[in-house]
């Protein structure tokens, strides 16, 4: 199971951490765990979360906004 950083999303979905900070702040990207002092995201959210077709087109016209 891996757990990613802001930074590993950005790198992956290809965007910049802003851009997530923000999606998380309108409920448009799921939400962080708190490990430690640090945000993290499990794989199975993301994994989960960028199968799902609505969410998916709708963070695709929010991300390059």
């Amino acid at each position: 199971m891996k757990i990613y950083t802001i930074e590993e999303l950005a790198e992956l979905l290809h965007v910049n951490k802003a851009t997530i900070a923000r999606s998380v702040r309108r409920g448009q990207f799921p939400p962080p765990q708190r490990l430690g002092r640090g945000l993290r995201w499990h794989e199975e959210v993301i994994s989960t979360w960028l199968k799902e077709p609505a969410a998916v087109a709708t963070e695709a016209i929010e991300l390059r906004d």
